[in-house]
């Protein structure tokens, strides 16, 4: 891979090819999309002549032309921009300006991987191959609330695994992913930091010990619902 990672640019985002706790394997990272005019067509591989092309497994909205679209574009560039210039690390790599405007922005839209690719000195499919290839980062706006469970060994051992299943189930999900009613995202954390605590759970980064799934789905529901305050 490129030289301009860099080193120590945020070692959780090597878990790109961990497993997943519900025993399947993570799913692969997306194709590497080509940017042609201010769009995003993706890689499929190619199909046969005649045959339809395969759904896309990553989508980028194309920027529309109306005054609306391009004011909201125009934010989130100006938003990844200084986020991206503002950054702690030293040395700037394609990396940790995608990083930044991951943290800035909750995800990372066209504008924020052209801009971490300007400040880099990267060509924009270079940004990309690096964007796609960590399951840490999103290319669609995230819901309005979020859930971590640990599956980290401790929390494991004393019970994690059936709040994981049984979120999953609650929520309509094979696994970790956004609830079709885009209110909550679930995600599975590898360690929350508080094992005496465990199992542990963050509902919108405020972190929970001792769960059961009751407990949870209480919770989950009623952070949807608006009863617990953000």
């Amino acid at each position: 891979m490129d030289s301009r990672l860099g080193g120590n640019d945020g070692a959780f985002l090597l878990q790109s090819q961990r497993s997943s706790p519900l025993g399947a394997i993570a799913t692969p990272p997306p194709p590497l999309p080509l940017v042609e005019r201010g769009r995003t067509l993706l890689e499929f591989g190619g199909a046969a002549d005649g045959e339809p092309e395969p759904a896309p497994r990553m989508s980028i909205a194309p920027i529309s032309d109306n005054a609306s679209a391009s004011a909201a574009s125009g934010g989130l560039r100006e938003r990844a921009r200084r986020a991206i210039a503002e950054q702690p690390s030293r040395t700037v790599t394609t990396l940790s300006s995608l990083l930044a405007a991951h943290d800035e922005l909750g995800y990372l839209p066209y504008e924020a991987v052209e801009e971490a690719a300007s400040s880099a000195g990267a060509s924009v499919n270079e940004a990309w191959s690096v964007a796609s290839f960590y399951p840490n980062f999103r290319f669609t706006p995230p819901p309005r609330h979020s859930v971590e469970v640990c599956w980290g060994p401790t929390c494991h051992v004393l019970g994690a695994q059936p709040i994981l299943q049984g979120l999953a189930r609650h929520l309509g999900l094979d696994g970790e992913g956004d609830a079709e009613d885009g209110s909550v995202s679930l995600k599975f954390n590898t360690c929350l930091g508080v094992c005496p605590h465990a199992p542990a759970m963050s509902f919108d980064h405020e972190l929970a010990g001792r769960m059961s799934l009751d407990a949870a789905v209480g919770r989950l529901e009623r952070l949807r619902s608006g009863e617990l305050t953000e």
